[in-house]
Parts: C-alpha cells; structure tokens; sequence
C-alpha cells in the first residue's frame, strides 16, 4: 500500500478497545470531540461537548463509550455566548488505550487527517 505507513496500521489494530468505541472516537474526534493530552497527565482522554438539546444524542454516545467511562464523565456547563442551552461535556477516564489513539491521531496536540486511520472508519464513524 503506497503511501500507508503498515506499522501504524499495525498499532490501530493493537488498540485494545471494542471495535464499537473506537468508531464512536474515531467518528467525535473528526466532529465534537478531541483526545487531549493535558499537560502533567500520563494518559489522553476523550471529550465531547453538547449542547443540552443533543442530551439523548450524547447519552447514546456514553453508552457506546462505557469501557472509557468513569463516574464524573457528564458535566453541565452554564451557557455560552454562543447559545443560551446548557452544555453536557462528556470526559472519558484517562487511558493507555486512548494514549495510543491520540498518538497515531494527533501531532503536537492537533488533529491530524492521514489515511492510516481514516481507512479504519466504520459506517458508525461516518454516521457519528
């Protein structure tokens, strides 16, 4: 394959979390969620955010994503100038498995598109 480094195709494939919640990342991540990497933490985690009228849309994302999940992954923010709804902002725990998405997705803390992991979008990951 021209082009694909077979090496981080090898890596994706090795991540071990359910072929589901890496759709469901895979899809957030090219829309209303990132892997960060903050800075003083060892491991990324997975963020969304939502406006509260998207509530049932994003409590079915956390349902995909419960491998990731810990108790406090669903805040709500006040409103911002940009809409007078609440916000949900969903965090995963932070994970080994998520560090290893990040690194093969991001590049000195930006998304970064390369067809290695496009090619492992699933018809979920489009949807989403």
């Amino acid at each position: 394959m021209k082009g694909v480094n077979l090496e981080k195709v090898k890596l994706f494939h090795q991540i071990s979390l359910s072929d589901e919640c890496k759709s469901v990342i895979l899809g957030s991540i090219l829309g209303d969620g990132s892997l960060k990497l903050y800075q003083g933490y060892k491991n990324a985690r997975l963020s969304i955010r939502h406006s509260a009228i998207q509530k049932d849309y994003l409590l079915w994302k956390i349902e995909k994503l419960s491998e990731i999940n810990n108790p406090k992954s669903l805040q709500i923010q006040n409103p911002t100038g940009f809409s007078v709804h609440e916000k949900l902002l969903y965090q995963s725990s932070s994970n080994i498995e998520l560090t290893k998405l990040y690194n093969l997705t991001y590049k000195k803390n930006k998304l970064v598109i390369r067809r290695t992991w496009l090619n492992n979008m699933t018809p979920l990951s489009l949807a989403i």
